[in-house]
């Protein structure tokens, strides 16, 4: 055995752990000092054996009898530096994880500031719910540009807006843009935003149920037992809340069935969006910054088909693009006659 190896390898030396022996070792051969050990056993006449069995010939035994000259690797402190390593790799594996904890923390914080807005924009407001979801997907597309083109220059915005990627793209985009078109129409019908939240939680059995005869995939049966008790208490608070509404006068009312029906079918239209996404983008290298310019692009083109399409299928003058509408709900409230519907014209019956 080579004792300059076996250093160099474990970063170990006689004075570092004693107990290991290892100054009963061969004489390193790069010229290094003898270990304490052998010129003890030396100096008190005891014969000293060469584990490795043969002479090296690069070995030189001076006319006093040690071998080669002290070198500073042999006789420097060795576990020094090993400490100061598995020092630094600690705070960077703790700074890690704290980062991705900060990031789950930073995504709930905005999902929940999303669905407050969203909720209030679309309540209050007269604004049309699916041009809502158009606006938000070109704001989609302005920040994943920027970054794209941070990072990759020209080459990735050329890459990102590759009209063949677009288009492979295309059949996801279209159920994401589809499944927040229905998220907004049920801000829009008067769904409270914590039911949004509960109900939207049927996605999680949905995205099993396609995982499981779509793509292939096995769950044990405690995770069907978790996703039952999760579906029938999401149904639960559903339930009640439908029974267990005010409005802003304290008056109470039912929750708009409309509206829940909406949120379950966004629901699972994003559940089968997320599935068609995952075997659609199987295998792609791509950061996800090009890829959601790709998904982002593709949505904005669903999204100009249905304006139209959902507009054509309204019953609600909210709910058509080109309906003339009034300024607010101010001044025109929702049960106010300027929203009534009396003609196949689409447009308000009163909208100034």
């Amino acid at each position: 055995l080579n004792l300059a190896v076996i250093r160099k390898a474990v970063n170990l030396g006689p004075e570092a752990h004693p107990s290991l022996k290892l100054g009963i070792l061969a004489a390193p051969e790069d010229g290094g000092a003898a270990s304490p050990d052998m010129r003890s056993s030396a100096s008190k006449g005891r014969p000293y054996i060469d584990t490795a069995g043969t002479p090296s010939p690069s070995r030189h035994v001076g006319a006093g009898g040690r071998r080669g000259s002290s070198t500073e690797e042999d006789h420097k402190p060795l576990l020094s530096t090993p400490r100061r390593e598995e020092g630094g790799s600690a705070f960077s594996g703790y700074m890690k994880a704290v980062t991705t904890y900060a990031l789950i923390f930073v995504y709930i914080l905005s999902d929940a500031g999303r669905t407050l807005i969203l909720q209030k924009a679309l309540s209050t407001t007269v604004i049309n719910s699916t041009s809502m979801g158009l606006v938000c997907y070109t704001c989609g597309v302005v920040v994943a540009t920027g970054l794209t083109f941070y990072t990759h220059g020209l080459k990735g915005l050329k890459q990102a807006y590759d009209w063949r990627k677009i288009l492979h793209c295309l059949p996801a985009s279209f159920l994401f843009a589809l499944a927040t078109a229905l998220g907004n129409l049920s801000f829009a019908n008067g769904i409270t935003s914590s039911l949004y939240v509960v109900l939207g939680k049927f996605y999680t059995p949905v995205a099993a149920l396609g995982a499981r005869w779509i793509m292939g995939k096995f769950y044990m049966w405690l995770e069907w037992f978790a996703l039952l008790i999760l579906t029938l208490s999401s149904v639960t608070f559903g339930y009640l809340q439908s029974f267990n509404v005010t409005d802003a006068d304290g008056v109470p009312k039912d929750e708009p069935i409309t509206g829940m029906i909406l949120v379950l079918a966004s629901a699972a239209t994003s559940a089968v969006g997320s599935l068609v996404t995952e075997k659609i983008l199987k295998g792609e290298q791509a950061p996800f910054h090009l890829q959601k310019v790709r998904l982002d692009m593709g949505s904005i083109l669903s999204s100009f088909v249905l304006l139209p399409a959902i507009g054509m299928i309204a019953t609600r003058p909210q709910d058509i693009p080109w309906a003339e509408r009034p300024v607010s709900y101010a001044t025109c409230p929702w049960d106010s006659v300027c929203w009534e519907k009396p003609h196949s014209n689409h447009s308000c019956h009163n909208p100034d």
